[in-house]
C-alpha cells in the first residue's frame, strides 16, 4: 500500500480582486458622468478626473458610461441651442485572460515490505518526479479612459432655404446661402417678392447672401426677408382724345412700388371739354385737376372731361322761319353749321308784281336770311368756346353748369339765376 503527498500552489497563483482605474477625458470639470460595473450603479466621475474601482480579479466585467452629456445652453426667439458632450464608446468589456502552468513536483510513496507475527512492519520509502498543472486567471487590461468629444447645436431657420437642427463638431464649418428674391404673386395687377436682406446669427446681424461660421458655440442662424410688393395703376381718360394724365413720379409701365404718393394731373386738350372731376375705382373722389393715390393697392383712377358739355351739346340747334318756309340747322354738338335748306312755295309766299320783280325779291330775302343765319352761327360758336371764368351753379340741385348753357339747368331743368 503507498499514499502520495501533494505540495502547495505559490502563493501569487490566486488573487481575489484588483483595482481598475477609470479616466473621464473631453469633458468640462463642472461636469460629471454616471458609471456602471456590470450594470450596477458605482457613483459618478467628473470630468477630467480619475477614480479607481476595485473588481474581482477571476471573471470579466463590463463598464459603462452616459453616451451624451447635455452643456450650456442659449436661448434666441424662443429657441433653445446648446453644446453637448458626446461619447459614441460608452461600453467597455474588461476580460478575462487565463493561462495554466505546470512544473515537475517530488511525489513520494510510502511501502509496506514486511510485517511479522507481533505486528512489527518495516517501511521503504520510494520517491519520484511528476509533472503538474494549474491555471491562473487574470484581467486582460489594467484601465480604462472613456473620451468624450464637443458638439454644438445649430439651428438654421430660412423659410425660403433649409430649416435645420443639426448638431456640429466643436469648430467645423458652417455654410450658408440665401436665395436673392422669391416671387410671392405675379398677376396682371399686382406683384410681391421677398428679397434677402441679411443673415441673423445670434441675435447680431451678417451681411452677405453666403456666408461660413465657425461652431465654436451654440449657433441660432435667421433669415430676413423683406416683402417688396408693386401694383398697377391703370389710368383712363373720358371721353377718349378729349385730354391726358400726367404721373409724378412717372412710371412707363405704370408699376409702382407699395406705400407710393402719386399726383395725378388731368390736362385739357379741347376748349369745348374742361376737366371735371376724378374717378377712382368708380367712385367720384375729387374735382380738381390735381388729385394724390396712395399705392396701397392695384387702382384705376379716370380723368373725367366735359359731363355738362356732353349733355348739352350733343342735341342739335334748331331755328325755323315758318313765315318764308326757310329751315335752316344752325349748330351742332361740335359748333359748326352742317347744313343749310331753302325752300320758297307759292303756297307760302306769293308777292304780286311782275316775274322779274319776284325773282329780284326772293333772291334778296335769301340772301338776307342766309346772312342773318350766318352771323347768328358765328355768334353761337364764339359764345360756345370762349373760357369761361367760373360755371354757373344751379340754386336747386347745386350743379355745375358751363357759363354757355341755356338758361336752365341741364341736369334738373330749373331756370338758372342771371
Amino acid at each position: 500500500m503507498a499514499s502520495a503527498v501533494s505540495f502547495a500552489r505559490p502563493a501569487n497563483a490566486q488573487v481575489a480582486t484588483i483595482s481598475i482605474p477609470i479616466t473621464i477625458k473631453g469633458l468640462s470639470p463642472r461636469l460629471s458622468v454616471t458609471v456602471l460595473i456590470d450594470g450596477q450603479s458605482k457613483g459618478t466621475i467628473a470630468g477630467g478626473s480619475t477614480k479607481t474601482y476595485t473588481v474581482e480579479r477571476s471573471k470579466p466585467h463590463t463598464f459603462e458610461v452616459d453616451a451624451m452629456i447635455k452643456g450650456n445652453y442659449a436661448k434666441y426667439e424662443g429657441t433653445d441651442v446648446r453644446t453637448r458632450y458626446s461619447n459614441v464608446n460608452n461600453f467597455w468589456t474588461l476580460d478575462v485572460i487565463s493561462t495554466q502552468n505546470c512544473q515537475q513536483a517530488p511525489v513520494c510513496y510510502d511501502y509496506y515490505w514486511y510485517c511479522d507475527a507481533w505486528g512489527n512492519c518495516w517501511y521503504e520509502p520510494y520517491c519520484t518526479y511528476e509533472q503538474q498543472c494549474w491555471s491562473i486567471s487574470e484581467l486582460a487590461e489594467k484601465g480604462h479612459t472613456f473620451a468624450y468629444s464637443v458638439e454644438q447645436e445649430v439651428v438654421v431657420n430660412d423659410i425660403h432655404g433649409q430649416n435645420t437642427d443639426t448638431w456640429q463638431s466643436v469648430d467645423s464649418n458652417v455654410n450658408l446661402s440665401a436665395v436673392e428674391s422669391v416671387i410671392l404673386i405675379d398677376n396682371a395687377t399686382a406683384k410681391a417678392r421677398d428679397v434677402f436682406v441679411r443673415w441673423v446669427v445670434n441675435g447680431a446681424p451678417v451681411q452677405g447672401k453666403s456666408v461660413s461660421l465657425k461652431a465654436d458655440k451654440p449657433l441660432y442662424i435667421k433669415a430676413e426677408y423683406q416683402t417688396v410688393a408693386e401694383y398697377r395703376l391703370t389710368v383712363n381718360v373720358v371721353p377718349p382724345e378729349v385730354g391726358n394724365i400726367t404721373l409724378d413720379p412717372p412710371s412707363p409701365d405704370h408699376w409702382y412700388r407699395a406705400g407710393t404718393s402719386i399726383q395725378a394731373t388731368a390736362i385739357a386738350t379741347s376748349l369745348s371739354c374742361p376737366f371735371d372731376h376724378w374717378e377712382l375705382d368708380g367712385t367720384s373722389v375729387s374735382r380738381i385737376s390735381s388729385y394724390t393715390i396712395t399705392m396701397n393697392s392695384a387702382d384705376s383712377v379716370t380723368a373725367v372731361f366735359c359731363v355738362a358739355t356732353k349733355e348739352t351739346l350733343a342735341s342739335t340747334t334748331t331755328s325755323s322761319d315758318t313765315a318764308r318756309g326757310v329751315t335752316v340747322t344752325a349748330l351742332t354738338g361740335t359748333g359748326t353749321i352742317t347744313s343749310l335748306t331753302t325752300e320758297m312755295t307759292a303756297s307760302t309766299y306769293q308777292p304780286s308784281g311782275s316775274p322779274s320783280l319776284l325773282l329780284a325779291a326772293s333772291i334778296l330775302m335769301a340772301v338776307v336770311s342766309v346772312a342773318l343765319l350766318v352771323a347768328f352761327a358765328i355768334s353761337e360758336f364764339r359764345r360756345a368756346h370762349a373760357i369761361p371764368a367760373s360755371p354757373r351753379i344751379c340754386s336747386n340741385c347745386g350743379f355745375g353748369n358751363p357759363p354757355y348753357a341755356r338758361a336752365f339747368c341741364v341736369k334738373c331743368g330749373e331756370p338758372l339765376e342771371r
